[in-house]
């Protein structure tokens, strides 16, 4: 009896040891592949910050380069604008506008109706300011024909009928969209002035309007402005020319 249970402890104490036995040895194989894993993770964190490190450079040095591209474009950008503003300002000042437009306008259509350009430049060589003037001008009124305004105190003479002004006009329209017999003031009307046993000119534009006429030694000029309702007032004066 006291030799089986010797035997029945032994094998009971060995069942223990192996039981610790395979314990510590999980332990030691959970150890191991844990710190494998953990220097495993470690190495490729460390590729990874450097290759992350590499892009990185890259990078900074591509943004370096579209920098010093942005730089070089506005450069750029600012010398063509200093180009279009000298262009700008050339244009300005060599296109003619306004008064010389409409002076070089008038030169050119003389010209082409084929006045010989060394008359012209003759007449311009002459051309100079106005003198002598009477200094009593003379204010007269006629009606402006328009399409539903008939014949009728719609002219008016100066100067022993030396020069005869008319003018014409688009009706006006009341606040329905009816039109009316006097002219529209805020459009353009159409003044003629013609000479007596000569030429017509004609000039067109919103009241008010200037002219002058030449004829023989004397310069009459004439401002056109608004009169009554479907009227018009025109002055007049004479100088030496």
């Amino acid at each position: 009896m006291s030799l089986g249970l010797r035997d029945n402890r032994r094998r009971q104490k060995r069942q223990v040891w192996w039981r610790l036995f395979k314990i510590v040895l999980g332990i030691g194989l959970f150890l191991a592949v844990g710190g494998y894993a953990y220097l495993a993770g470690e190495n490729l964190a460390h590729h990874e910050v450097e290759r992350q490190a590499v892009k990185i450079a890259q990078l900074e040095e591509s943004l370096a380069g579209l920098q010093q591209n942005n730089g070089d474009l506005s450069e750029k950008v600012k010398k063509l604008f200093n180009v279009a503003e000298e262009w700008k300002a050339r244009y300005e000042k060599d296109i003619p506008t306004g008064e010389m437009d409409a002076f070089l306008k008038k030169i050119e259509a003389k010209l082409e109706g084929g006045l010989d350009p060394a008359r012209l430049a003759f007449v311009i060589d002459q051309a100079r300011p106005p003198e002598n003037c009477d200094a009593e001008p003379v204010t007269k009124r006629f009606i402006v024909r328009t399409p539903l305004q008939g014949e009728g105190n719609d002219a008016v003479s100066f100067f022993q009928n030396a020069v005869t002004v008319t003018a014409t006009g688009d009706n006006s329209v009341d606040e329905n969209g009816n039109n009316e017999a006097w002219f529209d003031k805020a459009k353009p009307l159409s003044v003629s002035f013609a000479q007596l046993g000569g030429e017509t000119a004609e000039v067109q534009g919103v009241i008010p309007l200037h002219y002058a006429v030449i004829a023989g030694n004397n310069e009459y000029r004439f401002s056109v402005t608004e009169g009554p309702r479907g009227f018009v007032l025109v002055t007049a004066d004479r100088c030496d020319y």
